[in-house]
């Protein structure tokens, strides 16, 4: 009778124990799906910055194409009338100025290009690690379900046997002898508490 319920007490406090596993894999889940959450939700946005800077870039190459073009006919009209038109002339000037006003254009947009090609390789950077990061954290999510499931099977096994030591304790001594019952009994708690083992010794 004694050793049943030492038995019966070393259950209980596996029990507790079980309790307290489940408490702590629920938290982890419910952290694990909240970083999750916001994880796809920044790389959502993410991916979203990284298709504008590709369409911002795709708008410079056909504007810089146009200033190009502009700075084309402006160099060619500027040289021709510093051959055919008088120095410091009107004319002249307004030729000049509009090659340096075409040559700014081509200067500013190259520029700005440069900026944008380096903010699209950032950001596509940024995105990779977020994805990386985001399915590291999938798979934890799902080991730490995991868990959670192995826990619930093991504390319902451990209910079922536990069940089983309250009968003999209130039969031992009746219907069978100790010789006879302690040794079943013991067999049952046996295989839960190596069930329990391979659940704590897994994560």
């Amino acid at each position: 009778m004694k050793q049943l319920r030492t038995t019966l007490k070393d259950i209980e406090t596996d029990g507790k124990i079980l309790d307290k596993q489940l408490q702590n894999n629920g938290s982890k889940v419910e952290q694990l799906s909240g970083r999750y959450e916001n994880l796809r939700q920044r790389l959502a946005v993410q991916s979203t910055m990284t298709e504008k800077y590709r369409e911002h870039l795709k708008k410079l190459e056909q504007n810089q194409q146009k200033n190009t073009e502009r700075l084309e006919k402006a160099t060619k009209a500027y040289d021709e009338g510093k051959r055919q038109l008088e120095e410091n002339s009107d004319e002249l000037n307004k030729l000049k100025t509009n090659y340096e006003k075409a040559t700014r254009a081509v200067d500013s947009t190259a520029k700005s290009y440069d900026t944008y090609q380096n903010k699209l390789k950032t950001s596509i950077k940024n995105e990779q690690l977020l994805q990386v990061e985001l399915d590291k954290t999938g798979d934890d999510l799902k080991k730490q379900q995991g868990y959670i499931t192995q826990v619930n099977d093991a504390y319902k096994s451990m209910q079922e046997k536990t069940a089983g030591v309250r009968s003999g304790l209130s039969t031992a001594g009746k219907t069978l002898t100790t010789g006879v019952t302690l040794p079943l009994i013991a067999a049952g708690v046996a295989a839960v508490k190596f069930h329990l083992r391979r659940v704590f010794q897994a994560e």
